[in-house]
This record gives structure tokens, C-alpha cells and sequence, in this order.
């Protein structure tokens, strides 16, 4: 049987969570298909060296959160140029033959790349028109203050373009329907996979854990203030281990800042982004992150004591993290919290309480790579 191929295209502009859930999905469709992945945003240097996966970088468009514009974090190119780039770069990858084009997050965002993305759908299906068309999304919407005319605007490309929509989440904890108002009419088009993460199921065996504090920032664009707070008050727990891990997108500033917090303590080390969050989470008694989606599935499924301190500017990542805490499954820290005593405090008790248990669906990967499949067939 041919293998057949898909194309997954994603484009990140903030943080790392949307190319690490991307290629954790990819994972699981190349057990079946060849994989193209374009890649819209700066390269974080997370990739997949596997057989029949090959990306295609774009030229990198990011986009400044003051106002929501997009920019060329590179060459500060005007962004009609970049775009323009991007689409002779594009040419190779219209061109193929694929049994189904997978686009992460438009059009429940994205607009900005509107003509780009449905230029690709488009070029799909003139090769292929049976090609299957799906959108790949997190289980939380954002919500804007035309909230009624932006839900129209989404029905409205998702009638036109697209078969489905595959929504990462498990429904028990947060269906589509709770965060956008229209998913009634989209109707059996809309798939609950179940939450994405590297791996499907806990580790059967769980290694011992170590008298250690894992204190990550994602990709480092934002979390500076929790990563520096941890510092300051490390020498509170000498019988710990802290270790830093900072992000791509982190500055030298934080980096420098958190050494000389913590350049006085034997058991205080500072590193980059991690190839292998999950293994350094199966060792630590305690983690204290960010709230980001990635970040958290990494915690479920490594069952590791934890602290999040959600991102505010939008209601993401405080509604999933509480919905998280209300079942125990991680402890909540607000920029209140982050006083020394109050921090201090927040840590022993997380220290003391048991490995978190969930009956929450994580298998959204392999899921994934399963509809595809069961659909094509």
C-alpha cells in the first residue's frame, strides 16, 4: 500500500508550543504517510530526523504582541516582502500530491496569513481533489471583543474549505462548545482527539525522583519575572537541587541574571532549551513553569509534582491550568505569589503533596494520525 502523503503547515509566533505540538502530531502520522511540514516561523531547532519527514522553512514572520503585527525577526524586511518570499519558497511544496493537508490553528487564528494558507489548501486540491482538509487547534479559543462577527468570519472559511476540524483536548475537561459559542454548527465535523504530548501513555515504570527543582520558561519569550523570583529565593531549600532551564527566545539578560542569583550555591546550575523536557520532568520532585499548553500535557503525562504561573494577556492559559488545579493536578502561582515568603510557602507544599494521578485523555497524537487514517481509507 502507498504510503500517500500530508501536508501539516504551522506557523508559530510567540512561543514554541505550537511547533512542539505539531511535530509531536507528526510523529504519528508517519507511521502511515510521508510528512511535509512547512514552517512559518523562526527555526528553535526542534525537528524530526525521521524517514519520509521533510520541512520546509519559510522565510520567518513573527508577530509583536502590542499590537498583533507581524515582522521579519531576521532582516527587517518590510512584511510584503516576506510574504512574497514565502510564496516562491511555497512553489515545491504546491506542487505535490497529497492525501490531506493539515493547517494548525487557522482559521481560528492566523488571519494575517489568510491568502497564504488557503493559496496552499487551494493548490491542494487542484492536484488532488479529493485531498481531506483539516484544521488543527488547542482546546482553548481566544476570545476578541467582536467575538460574534470573528465566529461568523471562522464558519464561514471552515464551510468553505475545510472537512473538519480536530480539536486537541479532551471534552471531559474542556469541549470546543466552551469557548467558542458557534461549534454547534460545525456539527460532527468537530473531532476531539484527546490532549497532544510527546507520548501516549505514562511510563509504565516510574524512575525514582530526585530532590530536584526544574524551573523552565518555554521558549523564553516571556517568564523572566518566575524564573528570577525561584533564584532569589533558592538558598531557601539547600537540601535541593535548582536547576534553570531557559528558553530560544531568552536573553542573555536572564541568563546572566539568574548566575548571579545563584552563582553562590553548589546545587544551582543555569542551562538552554532542553531536547528532552519530558526526561528532565521524570527526574524532578518538583516543577515550576509556565502554563503553556505543551508544558502542561509534559507534566500530566511525566505525573510530576508542579507550579504554573499562567500567562495573562489572554485567558488561555489561566482557564486551563485552573480547571487543572481545581482537580489537584498542579498548583497555581499569580505575580502575587511570587513574593519571597509567599513563593517559598507555595513550594514546600507542592514539595510535600503526592505525584498527581489523571484520568485525563492524552493520546491525542496518535488519535490524530488514527482519523486521518480511518478517513482516507
Amino acid at each position: 500500500m502507498s504510503r500517500g502523503k500530508v501536508l501539516f503547515y504551522c506557523q508559530h509566533l510567540l512561543g514554541v508550543g505550537h511547533i512542539s505540538r505539531s511535530l509531536a502530531i507528526c510523529q504519528g502520522l508517519l507511521e502511515r504517510f510521508d510528512v511535509v511540514f512547512v514552517q512559518g516561523g523562526p527555526d528553535i531547532g526542534r525537528s524530526l530526523e525521521r524517514p519520509g519527514f521533510e520541512r520546509v522553512l519559510l522565510p520567518p514572520l513573527l508577530m509583536r504582541e502590542h499590537d498583533s503585527s507581524l515582522y521579519d525577526p531576521v532582516a527587517g524586511r518590510p512584511v510584503e516582502e516576506v510574504l512574497a518570499a514565502r510564496n516562491e519558497a511555497l512553489e515545491w511544496a504546491k506542487s505535490q500530491d497529497y492525501a490531506a493537508v493539515i493547517v494548525e490553528m487557522f482559521p481560528f487564528g492566523r488571519f494575517k496569513l489568510k491568502h497564504e494558507i488557503i493559496g496552499l489548501i487551494e493548490a491542494a486540491r487542484q492536484v488532488n481533489p479529493q485531498a481531506r482538509i483539516y484544521c488543527s487547534n488547542r482546546d482553548i479559543m481566544v476570545q476578541k471583543p467582536d467575538q460574534e462577527a470573528r465566529e461568523a468570519k471562522i464558519i464561514g472559511i471552515l464551510d468553505a474549505h475545510f472537512d473538519a476540524v480536530l480539536v486537541h483536548s479532551d471534552p471531559a475537561l474542556i469541549a470546543l462548545g466552551d469557548t467558542f459559542g458557534s461549534a454547534g454548527l460545525l456539527g460532527e465535523r468537530v473531532i476531539h482527539t484527546g490532549y497532544v504530548t510527546d507520548s501516549t501513555a505514562f511510563p509504565e515504570v516510574l524512575p525514582p525522583r530526585e530532590k530536584r527543582v526544574l524551573v523552565s520558561v518555554g521558549g523564553g519569550a516571556i517568564g523572566d519575572d518566575l524564573a528570577l523570583a525561584v533564584a532569589g529565593i533558592a538558598e531557601r531549600f539547600p537540601d535541593w537541587e535548582f536547576r534553570f532551564l531557559t528558553g530560544p527566545y531568552s536573553s542573555g539578560a536572564l541568563r546572566s541574571e539568574l548566575r548571579a542569583r545563584t552563582g553562590h550555591l553548589e546545587r544551582a546550575s543555569v542551562h538552554g532549551f532542553s531536547d528532552d523536557f519530558r526526561g528532565e520532568l521524570l527526574r524532578a520532585g518538583l516543577s515550576i513553569s509556565l502554563a503553556g499548553y505543551n508544558t502542561l500535557m509534559d507534566i500530566l503525562s511525566t505525573r510530576t509534582p508542579a507550579l504554573v504561573h499562567p500567562y495573562m494577556a489572554n485567558r488561555e492559559q489561566d482557564m486551563r491550568a485552573s480547571l487543572l488545579a481545581e482537580r489537584g493536578l498542579v498548583g497555581l502561582l499569580y505575580d502575587g505569589d511570587l513574593q519571597p515568603d509567599l513563593l517559598e510557602r507555595a513550594i514546600r507544599d507542592r514539595m510535600a503533596a503526592p505525584l498527581p494521578e489523571t484520568g485525563i485523555d492524552l493520546s491525542g497524537a496518535r488519535r490524530t494520525a488514527e482519523i486521518v487514517i480511518e478517513e482516507l481509507a
